[in-house]
């Protein structure tokens, strides 16, 4: 039977610093598998969670590169799952039961994207194939078949809804985005939907931004100079891959001075985050991270869980399903184009 194990932290285990600096530490999958001598791993790195799962090796050895990394002792936050609950907390995972919104829709994208990578860079192997085939199988059927999607759906649909709460007029709300990625786009595409049209949109990669800009009807902005168009924005969403600051507090200082200064509402998506925690200091800016939206979706949360019973028996039939095919022996498995 596998050696197949998970060690990792969440939201629900960790607050975004210690996540932060876990994630700043370790990106590479590949060099993972081959420090830490494992047949099989695969890295599953959002802004929620921090996930390490690996065939064979040792996984308390995992957790000392995962201390290394973070500079810190990790033991009050992280978890380790072997075999069979492995499985069950990927397929939990997938289907947003883990989500701190509740059968949220991006982390599902996440989790194909992590087992993409594994594939891409050789670091899956049979056992890993079958437990994130089998799990994003799961997870589909379990948004299929159960009532969990009421209310805003994603991360991105909390933080729109937010900066609707405080600036209340959507259409004469002026929205800058920097990032394209997934949580970016859902962001924008609430506020899109709710009646913003004054959007901007820059990112590093100026084709991705040109693209969202184009689907919302916004504008591009150069992400160079980038914090000068803060000036003309009500609402700034920061959602990047930096692993530093983008903006400090001197920067949030010249933007407010040059609003005259009118308020500037900024969330920070990243992780790593993207704006420096002194931003905040700074008067006129109302800064909110990812645990700030975190507390404001708990309610929700302990709301739909009121109604999961049946997707969590759909959970237990598909872990068990699951452990048996990684058992059987030899499969045929499809390509991962299949489980998209």
């Amino acid at each position: 039977m596998s050696g197949l194990w998970v060690v990792g932290l969440s939201h629900l285990t960790a607050p975004v610093a210690v996540r932060e600096a876990l994630a700043k530490g370790i990106r590479d999958v590949g060099a993972l598998r081959e420090l830490l001598g494992l047949s099989e791993a695969a890295l599953l790195a959002t802004c929620s969670r921090f996930e390490l799962y690996g065939v064979g090796g040792d996984p308390q050895a995992a957790i000392r590169v995962f201390e290394e990394a973070a500079g810190r002792d990790l033991s009050p936050y992280l978890y380790l799952r072997h075999r069979r609950d492995a499985a069950r907390h990927l397929i939990r995972v997938a289907s947003g039961l883990d989500s701190w919104i509740v059968g949220e829709t991006e982390i599902l994208a996440q989790v194909r994207a992590a087992y993409s990578e594994a594939v891409a860079v050789g670091t899956a192997g049979r056992t890993l194939h079958i437990l994130f085939q089998k799990s994003l199988e799961a997870a589909k059927r379990i948004r299929r078949e159960t009532s969990l999607a009421f209310g805003f759906r994603s991360i991105g649909g909390a933080a729109a809804l937010l900066a609707r709460k405080i600036f209340g007029d959507e259409g004469r709300l002026s929205v800058l985005v920097l990032g394209a990625g997934a949580m970016a786009r859902s962001t924008v595409r609430h506020l899109s939907a709710k009646g913003v049209r004054r959007i901007s949109v820059a990112n590093r990669t100026r084709g991705k931004a040109e693209a969202l800009a184009a689907e919302l009807g916004g504008t591009v902005v150069d992400f160079d100079g980038v914090l000068d168009t803060l000036a003309n924005a009500d609402v700034a969403v920061f959602s990047t891959g930096a692993s530093r600051p983008l903006l400090d507090r001197a920067g949030a200082a010249r933007a407010v001075a040059a609003r005259g200064g009118r308020p500037l509402f900024v969330i920070d998506l990243g992780l790593p985050r993207n704006v420096a925690a002194d931003a905040a200091e700074v008067e006129g800016v109302y800064l909110y991270d990812l645990d700030d939206l975190k507390r404001m979706v708990e309610r929700q949360r302990d709301e739909r869980l009121k109604f999961a019973a049946p997707a969590f028996r759909l959970l237990e039939s598909a872990a068990a399903d699951c452990w048996v095919r990684i058992g059987s022996g030899p499969a045929v498995l499809c390509a991962v184009e299949g489980n998209r």
